[in-house]
């Protein structure tokens, strides 16, 4: 958690012109590392219960009682679309805003593909909690 916000204040700094584009650059590696670690620590957690959910662990079974693939899988379309749109419409503006407009899509589009993968990651663990 503290890598992905510290990687998001820093990447927000960029974007708002506070910073260069190497501090832009280790905000966004720092963000999505951030997001990984914490998912991968998810995984962790959950594996640990595939063969039974203790009583103990109400808020994961909740989770994966709520958790809908079809729903993750369009959260991650959506935002992979709505990078690439920032992508496409970053060659529309001025070359001031180009750099950043270009670089924010390009995460955006990478968090919606991470969200697909994750998406199908959970349903199988969910499968394997919930028998």
């Amino acid at each position: 958690t503290a890598l992905f916000l510290a990687g998001a204040v820093l990447f927000a700094a960029y974007l708002l012109q506070a910073a260069d584009l190497l501090v832009g650059l280790v905000g966004a590696f720092l963000t999505l590392t951030g997001w990984a670690i914490g998912r991968f620590g998810f995984y962790a957690r959950a594996h640990q219960f595939t063969l039974e959910f203790p009583d103990w662990d109400l808020p994961l079974q909740k989770f994966f009682k709520r958790f809908s693939l079809e729903k993750s899988l369009i959260y991650g379309l959506i935002r992979f679309l709505i990078g690439i749109i920032l992508i496409v419409w970053a060659y529309q503006v001025p070359a001031l805003y180009f750099e950043r407009l270009f670089f924010l899509g390009c995460l955006v589009a990478s968090f919606g593909l991470l969200t697909i993968f994750d998406a199908f990651l959970t349903r199988i663990l969910q499968f394997e909690g919930l028998k």
